[in-house]
């Protein structure tokens, strides 16, 4: 029989164990502890509060230590709950997708800047879909929108499925699974991207909870990490309406680089954006008319 123990010890028994990891560990330890038990017992925030003298079930303490056993050993929490929170809407995450970064927010941002009526009729295409964070956020903020969600991986596109379902945008989302460079469809208005961006030594030394996992297909882009840019951007300009616009994320100091690419297969307008750390991690350019 375990010891009784009550709810808010047990909280901050964890984030204490989660304070005591090195640098690489979970940020933000006291909200992580609770969204964990939450997940555990079923307890929504003012509950967890509402309990915080009360006794944690003996019958959960299991089922608690193993969830946090994960944690404590660099699972992300979001992949151990099973959902994440984007852009203010909330995606189921599995081990097939992505797990969704705030990061890539900047490629909603960035899109509404220059689209700025959220009435507009706008073609989408989103190129690397995923666990399709992207592909729905657009169709949220976008309430007129059709976007398409391109992935070469079908399980990852089952749960882009759910998500637009969950999210009840499905009537103007459609998934599709096939290389990006084959897909015929043309004249959209706008197409986002988030490629695999990290070199093969830049993914061998990420921490543990990208390393081990988000699939391996979703991070490394070759050699360079910028295969896949030389591939897409080239075929932008083939898919876009005329006056129609890309936004690609990329990482770190590859923007003069993707930059130079875009306005070399004939795009105008080509500009880097910055991230709330003014780093620029997104360019975008406009098919000329």
């Amino acid at each position: 029989m375990n010891e009784p123990i009550r709810y808010g010890d047990m909280i901050r028994r964890l984030a204490d164990r989660i304070n005591r990891l090195d640098p690489q560990g979970v940020p933000s330890a006291l909200r992580s502890a609770r969204r964990l038990t939450g997940f555990v017992t079923g307890a929504s925030p003012a509950e967890l509060i509402a309990r915080e003298r009360e006794i944690f079930p003996e019958a959960l303490q299991t089922a608690f230590e193993q969830a946090a056993e994960r944690l404590l050993a660099g699972e992300p929490l979001t992949r151990i709950i099973g959902k994440t929170c984007f852009y203010g809407y909330d995606f189921i995450v599995t081990p097939d997708v992505l797990d969704p970064r705030s990061d890539t927010e900047l490629l909603i941002d960035t899109a509404k800047k220059y689209f700025p009526d959220p009435q507009a009729p706008l073609k989408i295409l989103d190129i690397g879909a995923g666990s399709g964070c992207v592909t729905v956020t657009l169709a949220k903020e976008f309430v007129n929108s059709y976007v398409t969600g391109l992935d070469i991986c079908e399980k990852a596109l089952i749960t882009a499925n759910e998500n637009a379902k969950a999210n009840d945008v499905q009537q103007r989302c459609v998934f599709l699974q096939c290389d990006p460079l084959s897909y015929s469809e043309h004249h959209f208005d706008l197409i986002v991207s988030n490629p695999p961006y990290l070199t093969e030594v830049g993914a061998r030394m990420c921490e543990i909870s990208v390393r081990n996992y988000d699939p391996r297909l979703a991070l490394v882009g070759g050699e360079d990490g910028l295969r896949l840019y030389r591939d897409f951007i080239p075929d932008f300009i083939k898919k876009l309406a005329p006056n129609g616009r890309f936004i690609v994320e990329f990482g770190i100091g590859q923007g003069r680089y993707i930059k130079e690419l875009s306005e070399s297969h004939g795009f105008a307008a080509v500009a880097l954006v910055k991230d709330s750390s003014n780093l620029f991690r997104c360019v975008t350019g406009v098919k000329p008319i």
